[in-house]
C-alpha cells in the first residue's frame, strides 16, 4: 500500500480532478492525502481522503471585493494586485508550504498543481518521486497551440513552443518565500527561480493531464512526454429535487445556464436578451446561481415567470442529461461534464483558460460558436438556441459522449500514479 500526497492551491476546477483520482486510489486500497483550502474539506473527507488544510485560500481572495476588482479589470488594478500579492498571498503561501511538507513526510509520492512552488523541493529532500497535475495543458511546450495564458491564436509551430518559456518566470514573485522554506524547513541552500518548472536533476518531471485526448486530435507533441488520462470525474449518486423534477415535466428540455463562481457585471442585461431569445425560439431555461444576480433589480417578465427556473445549485451529472444544451463560461469542469452527458455546449468564455476550452469544444464540433458576453445580442442567443437542434451538432456530441464514457480517466490516472511509485 502506497501513500499519495496531493497538493493544490486554486479553484474547484483545480481541486476536483485530484479528489477524484485520490478517491480512486483509496478504493484500490492505498492512502491519499490532499493539501488544499479548507472549503474543500468535506468533499475530500467524504471520499475517505486525509485532509490537510492550507491557510492560502485563493477562492476566498477571488470572492472578496478587491479580488473582484482585479478580476474585472486587471490592468487597471495592477497596484492593488501587487499589494494583495505582497500582503495576503505570499505570507499565506509560505505558511502553506510548511503545512504541505508536514503531510508529504508520510508520502511515497507527491502530486502537485503548478501553483505549489516548492513541491519539487520537498520531493528532492524526501527522496520520493513527484508529478505535476495541472487542470489545463500549460506545462509541456507543444507546437500545435501556444501557451494558453498568452493567447488562443496560433503563432506558428516555433513561436507556439517558445511561448511556454514564460512558465520559467512564473515562480519569480514567489522565489524568496520558496528559498525561506528551503532554508528553514528543508535546510537546503538557496536556488534560482524556475529550475523545477519542467526538470528535476536533468530529467523531465512527469506530467499528468486529467482530460481527454479526444479534445486534441491534432496534437502529436505530447507523445512520450505527457500522460493524458481522460477526464477525472468525482462520481456522486445525487438525485434532483422535486422542484426541478416538476419543472422538467412541464415542457420540452430546457437550456441550462451556469457561470459557476464567476461574477459577471453584465449578467442582468445578458439575462434579458436571453429571455427574449428563449421566447422567440420556444425554449425555456434553468439558471444556476443567485437569482438576484440574474435580475439585477429588474422584474421577471411574464414569460420568464413560467419558463425559467432558478436554482442556487444542482447536481450536474443528474441534471445535464435532461438538458437541451448547456450555456456556460466554457470552463473544463462544466464543459467536460456536458460532453460526458451528451449535451451540446453554448460557450460564453469570460477569462483565464475559458476561451481556450471554448475553442476546443468548437473545433471538435460539440458546441455552437462562442458568444462574447460584453457584446452579445438577442440575435446571438437566437442563433445559438436554433443551433442546438442542428443534426450534425447532435451527432457529434452523441459520438463524443460514447467515446468519453469508454475512457475511464479516473482509473487510468490512478493506475499511472501507482506505476510511478514502483
Amino acid at each position: 500500500m502506497a501513500h499519495f500526497c496531493f497538493m493544490a492551491f486554486g479553484s474547484r476546477g483545480d481541486i476536483q480532478p485530484m479528489v477524484a483520482v485520490a478517491s480512486q486510489l483509496v478504493r484500490l486500497g492505498h492512502q491519499a492525502t490532499l493539501c488544499t483550502e479548507g472549503r474543500f474539506k468535506k468533499m475530500t473527507e467524504d471520499q475517505g481522503i486525509i485532509f490537510q488544510e492550507t491557510v492560502l485560500d485563493l477562492m476566498e481572495l477571488a470572492d472578496s471585493s478587491e479580488g473582484k476588482r482585479i478580476f474585472q479589470a486587471p490592468m487597471k488594478n495592477m497596484s492593488l494586485a501587487h499589494k494583495i500579492l505582497k500582503d495576503y498571498i505570499l505570507p499565506r503561501f509560505r505558511a502553506s508550504l510548511t503545512q504541505c511538507y508536514e503531510a508529504a513526510k508520510k508520502a511515497d509520492i507527491i502530486i502537485y498543481h503548478p501553483k505549489v512552488f516548492g513541491a519539487v523541493d520537498m520531493a528532492e529532500l524526501l527522496g520520493i518521486p513527484c508529478i505535476v497535475m495541472p487542470a489545463v495543458p500549460i506545462i509541456y511546450p507543444v507546437e500545435e497551440f501556444p501557451n494558453l495564458g498568452l493567447t488562443t491564436l496560433s503563432l506558428g509551430s516555433w513561436l507556439n513552443r517558445l511561448s511556454y518559456k514564460v512558465n520559467d518566470w512564473a515562480e519569480g514573485s514567489y522565489i524568496k518565500k520558496v528559498n525561506d522554506f528551503r532554508e528553514k524547513d528543508l535546510q537546503l541552500p538557496l536556488r534560482k527561480a524556475g529550475i523545477y518548472a519542467r526538470y528535476r536533476k536533468g530529467k523531465e518531471i512527469p506530467i499528468l493531464y486529467p482530460f481527454s485526448k479526444l479534445l486534441f486530435p491534432e496534437v502529436q507533441s505530447w507523445k512520450g512526454h505527457v500522460e493524458l488520462s481522460g477526464f477525472c470525474f468525482l462520481e456522486r449518486d445525487v438525485k434532483l429535487n422535486s422542484i426541478t423534477e416538476d419543472f422538467l415535466l412541464q415542457g420540452e428540455k430546457p437550456v441550462l445556464v451556469t457561470f459557476g463562481s464567476v461574477e459577471i457585471p453584465q449578467l442582468p442585461e445578458f439575462f434579458q436578451k436571453l429571455c427574449t431569445a428563449l421566447e422567440k425560439t420556444n425554449n425555456r431555461a434553468i439558471c444556476i446561481g443567485n437569482r438576484e444576480h440574474y435580475l439585477g433589480g429588474n422584474q421577471l417578465s411574464e414569460f420568464a415567470e413560467s419558463n425559467v427556473l432558478f436554482l442556487q445549485e444542482a447536481p450536474f451529472f443528474a441534471l445535464f442529461p435532461k438538458m437541451k444544451g448547456v450555456m456556460c463560461h466554457g470552463g473544463i469542469g462544466t464543459g467536460s461534464t456536458a460532453l460526458q452527458c451528451g449535451v451540446p455546449l453554448i460557450p460564453i468564455p469570460i477569462s483565464a483558460d475559458q476561451p481556450f476550452w471554448a475553442k476546443r469544444y468548437e473545433l471538435t464540433g460539440c458546441s455552437t460558436a462562442a458568444i462574447n458576453i460584453k457584446h452579445c445580442s438577442e440575435a446571438d442567443f437566437i442563433k445559438a438556441c436554433k443551433e442546438l437542434e442542428n443534426p450534425q451538432l447532435l451527432q457529434n456530441v452523441e459520438r463524443m459522449a460514447a467515446q468519453l464514457q469508454q475512457e475511464n480517466g479516473t482509473q487510468n490516472a490512478a493506475e499511472y500514479l501507482i506505476s510511478l511509485v514502483g
